[in-house]
């Protein structure tokens, strides 16, 4: 989980942990600047790899192109930062 878990950055709270994780770069770019309670994004939200150490998977979660792409298939090769924002399984 994010902590604190209604973190945002420095420059207001439409620059929350969603909007980092909105497009895949974000956290790359601007997750060390912007500090806010003491956190940058990458400390403070799991999808630029901060949070709660660690983040937890949710048993038996896929995204929405199939069983196949689980928490497991993201961990690897950067592909939660490529393609986590994508497939969302509703």
């Amino acid at each position: 989980r994010n902590i604190p878990e209604n973190w945002h950055d420095s420059d207001g709270s439409d620059y929350d942990c969603n909007w980092y994780g909105a497009e895949s770069n974000r956290c790359n770019v601007h997750g060390d600047l912007y500090p806010y309670l003491g956190r940058t994004a990458n400390k403070a939200c799991c999808t630029c790899g901060g949070g709660s150490n660690p983040c937890e998977d949710i048993e038996s979660w896929h995204d929405s192109d199939g069983t196949q792409y689980n928490c497991e298939w993201y961990s690897q090769f950067d592909r939660c930062t490529q393609y986590g924002n994508d497939f969302m399984n509703k």
